[in-house]
């Protein structure tokens, strides 16, 4: 793909969020959805010219998005993406940003996790999407000690009714283009929107456990995500809580792949005691015990995850 000489900016009706995602990585400067006000085109230039000015040129960074989802509760999926996030802004540059973004809005973990405040009312989002920019999202986000920044939803259930595909893509876009990195916690349930979201990401990091129900689950999930479009984004499974004696058992993790379709890529040890102790105090996994083995095998997923999606940036960009 030939970079653009200059900036460019987009607009148009109706853009789906793998479509704005394109734009990105292409070197569009900016996407802004139809119609749009003149404040709103000049706050854009006005935007475009300042990050041209400061990298003196016309490239600039947009996020990698990874999705971190599971195909039913429990299993430990909120787990997966605080540590991940944790362990991308502990590998970043100093100056890149790392976005930790919960869209689980009716049972969200990640504020307990990390014991944060859940500031996003997605309900109040649906009814007015082109209210939200940038400066209403510094509004929304938890400051971490980690560093990362948290977008969680406020403790309120919230009827899938009153969430709008265009609010949340519209959220999506916004977190996109303000941060470096973007760890999605995804809902363990298909939504409206959830094709829209899997379609836009770099990777897709699905959590189960080597047990009949998870695998079946799994296996459908895997099966869903293809047939709605979403077989071209890089699917990595995470067999997390993963215990010795299964193969002991006579366990055969050949046959497991084989019901997956897909080879198994982390295995993750399963350790109770650190894991509740971490969600009960509300602290990530190295305050509980530095170096566990859970945390070891989370981070180290994480850094493959990102290794290959620079390689797969890399080729798109030869």
């Amino acid at each position: 793909v030939r970079k653009a000489r200059g900036s460019v900016i987009v607009t148009a009706d109706d853009a789906k969020v793998e479509d704005v995602r394109w734009l990105m990585r292409n070197d569009v400067s900016d996407f802004l959805p139809h119609p749009l006000s003149e404040a709103e085109l000049a706050n854009s230039l006005t935007s475009v010219a300042k990050q041209t000015s400061e990298v003196g040129g016309t490239e600039h960074a947009h996020a990698v998005i990874l999705a971190v989802l599971a195909a039913s509760k429990g299993l430990g999926a909120a787990t997966v993406a605080c540590q991940t996030a944790i362990r991308i802004r502990e590998q970043a540059a100093k100056t890149d940003s790392v976005c930790l973004v919960d869209l689980d809005f009716q049972f969200g973990k990640v504020s307990t996790h990390l014991d944060v405040e859940g500031r996003l009312d997605i309900a109040e989002i649906s009814n007015a999407p082109s209210r939200l920019d940038e400066s209403f999202l510094s509004s929304l986000v938890v400051k971490h000690p980690s560093k990362i920044d948290v977008l969680a939803p406020i403790e309120r259930l919230s009827l899938w009714e009153n969430v709008t595909s265009e609010a949340v893509c519209r959220l999506m876009e916004i977190v996109a283009h303000a941060y470096d990195y973007v760890i999605v916690n995804m809902p363990p349930y298909w939504a409206s929107w959830t094709s829209e979201i899997l379609r836009g990401v770099d990777a897709v990091n699905i959590v189960f456990q080597v047990n009949v129900e998870s695998i079946r689950h799994t296996r459908l999930l895997i099966d869903t995500i293809f047939e709605n479009g979403g077989g071209q984004v890089p699917m990595f499974l995470h067999a997390n809580r993963f215990k010795k004696k299964f193969l002991w058992f006579g366990v055969n993790m050949k046959d497991v792949e084989k019901a997956l379709g897909r080879e198994i890529s982390f295995y993750v040890p399963d350790n109770p005691t650190i894991v509740t102790d971490s969600i009960n105090r509300g602290v990530p996994l190295k305050e509980v015990k530095p170096g566990s083995d859970v945390e070891k095998a989370i981070s180290d997923a994480a850094d493959e995850i990102l290794a290959s999606i620079r390689q797969g940036r890399g080729a798109v960009a030869a």
